[in-house]
């Protein structure tokens, strides 16, 4: 995840008396500057000598099929599972298609209705863009079925710790709800570095979702208790359901893992025009998959919703790599 210059910056200080670890598969913040394709051509111009592991002891068999689906079509290295035997079989990949996202939400849920009635797995549902998993939130709504969404700001660990921090003394301060939420806020922006726009807008963001909970009737305290940390880098992910985007799950590890809208436009994201763009699309869609270490479950909807009514969806150009891989199929 190196930029150039960060590189240019390690070189002029270690020289020749540098150790890089990466994976030429998961460079996936370009658009935060980092270049892994320059970054790697550099580094094999140094001629160093190359230590690689292919043993992977996270996942099983099944969801290493998948990963290595990918990673042929990038032409880098295939895994092996360095300890098969501590798997009781050899894991799923499981391919769901269903004629809207309506319909895929429902099969989705239930799925994760069976799974979940193991209360110590870890379920992630993995969408490229948040706006894509919609159907899957609202279902897990009207089911019933209590779930982490990583894209709600109450959730980034930076605020969360900032809240926490500030919380007590803003409710013993007390007054209204409205006057603890705006004590709360000024306590937090003064323990913000200035120069911090990032933190000081997912700050405001989360004290404007305090609001609305409030609002909806739920206590200024419970409502500051409901903020949790996610996806903070070498946590644990606590069991149930998670919600996510494929960003937001790179390092992180679920039993099961879901990834949702293998449609072109989705995956990969319309945006990408370029063979550049297109070839990190891939690599976001690899780490997705390989966060899973004992399942993997692709969806494909042939109508999803745009703000002019359904559209007819294409299978994304991956969509038959991950089919080819699965143990099962559940297409209606």
């Amino acid at each position: 995840d190196l930029s150039l210059l960060q590189y240019d910056m390690i070189r002029a200080v270690g020289d020749d008396r540098v150790t890089y670890a990466g994976d030429p598969a998961q460079g996936i913040y370009s658009f935060a500057g980092a270049d892994p394709v320059g970054v790697f051509e550099r580094i094999h111009a140094l001629d160093p000598e190359i230590v690689e592991f292919n043993l992977s002891y996270r996942s099983a068999p099944a969801v290493l099929r998948a990963v290595n689906a990918l990673t042929a079509e990038m032409g880098v290295t295939q895994l092996e599972s360095g300890s098969p035997e501590r798997w009781k079989d050899e894991g799923h990949v499981i391919s769901i298609e269903r004629n809207d996202t309506d319909e895929e939400a429902a099969a989705v849920l239930e799925l994760i209705a069976k799974i979940l009635v193991d209360p110590k797995v870890t379920v992630g549902v993995v969408g490229r863009r948040g706006t894509r998993s919609k159907a899957i939130r609202d279902a897990a709504d009207q089911a019933g079925v209590t779930f982490e969404d990583w894209s709600m700001p109450t959730h980034v660990p930076s605020v969360v710790e900032l809240l926490n921090r500030a919380s007590q003394d803003a409710l013993n301060i007390g007054g209204s709800d409205d006057d603890v939420l705006n004590i709360l806020e000024r306590l937090c922006r003064e323990r913000v570095d200035p120069t911090d726009p990032f933190t000081l807008d997912e700050l405001a963001n989360a004290c404007d979702a305090l609001r609305h909970m409030v609002s909806e009737g739920i206590t200024v305290a419970k409502a500051i208790a409901s903020c949790r940390p996610s996806g903070a880098p070498g946590a644990a992910v606590a069991p149930g359901l998670h919600l996510l985007t494929g960003h937001k799950g790179k390092g992180q590890e679920f039993d099961w893992v879901f990834v949702i809208g293998l449609e072109q436009g989705h995956i990969p994201d319309f945006r990408s025009t370029t063979d550049e763009a297109r070839a990190e699309e891939l690599r976001v869609l690899h780490v997705m998959v390989s966060r899973a270490r004992y399942g993997v479950v692709v969806t494909y909807s042939r109508y999803t919703p745009t703000k002019s009514g359904w559209r007819e969806a294409t299978p994304s150009p991956w969509l038959q790599l991950l089919r080819g891989t699965a143990t099962v199929t559940d297409h209606q």
